[in-house]
């Protein structure tokens, strides 16, 4: 019986053991943009791929998202391919087009817009209110595959109603200004997007040569 209940604790060792020892083989893993990671441990996901570097034997596990991945290569010589379309690798192909509501902004008061990501980027938008009209560009920088942030700077040409705020006379003719946005902009895998930005306006009737505003907006990409 003693004999029984040795075989049997070694036999649940080894059923346990096994799956562990598995995972513990030397891999290669390919990102999108050619990077090469040698894993000693590694675990792909649904939408994660958890790792640790060869030679770290403890310590945190380390994430790559599975948009980031292009294959995994083992030391059997299975490769697990991760099929990533350009959309699927990078959010703002996935979901080029979006609206959006702002406060503040180019329109002073706030106002809704419509965006669209002609390349990852570089998005268009236009938009406006009962007072104001605008239309431009901004550029996004450090846009890696799967990055939600994203820096960006951007100009737009505004059609403006002119009042006291802006102009002394206030007497309600159609000005143009310059509205020129340094900002920060997240979007979700969901679609939903926020962004704020600092930005300068500019333009011939203005109390002062350049006059500094914000923009907070939220809005769905799709």
């Amino acid at each position: 019986m003693k004999f029984l209940l040795i075989a049997a604790s070694m036999l649940t060792l080894l059923l346990h053991a096994g799956p562990a020892r598995a995972e513990q083989a030397t891999a290669l893993i390919v990102t999108v943009d050619g990077q090469e990671i040698l894993a000693g441990w590694v675990l792909a996901g649904d939408t994660e791929v958890l790792y640790r570097p060869e030679g770290a034997d403890t310590g945190p596990r380390m994430k790559l998202a599975v948009a980031r991945v292009k294959e995994i290569r083992y030391p059997s010589g299975h490769v697990q391919r991760f099929h990533q379309t350009p959309a699927a690798a990078n959010p703002r192909r996935a979901r080029p087009f979006g609206v959006q509501l702002h406060l503040l902004g180019p329109g002073i008061f706030g106002g809704a817009a419509l965006n669209v990501f002609a390349t990852p980027a570089l998005r268009l938008t236009a938009g406006g209110n009962p007072i104001a009209a605008h239309a431009g560009a901004h550029w996004h920088f450090n846009d890696a595959p799967d990055r939600r942030w994203t820096m960006y700077v951007g100009v737009q040409g505004v059609a403006m109603k002119d009042f006291a705020f802006f102009d002394d006379a206030g007497d309600g003719t159609w000005s143009a200004l310059v509205y020129a946005p340094v900002g920060l902009h997240y979007l979700g895998a969901s679609g939903f997007t926020f962004s704020i930005e600092a930005a300068a306006y500019a333009g011939e009737r203005l109390k002062y040569p350049v006059i500094p505003w914000l923009q907070l907006a939220v809005g769905w990409h799709f």
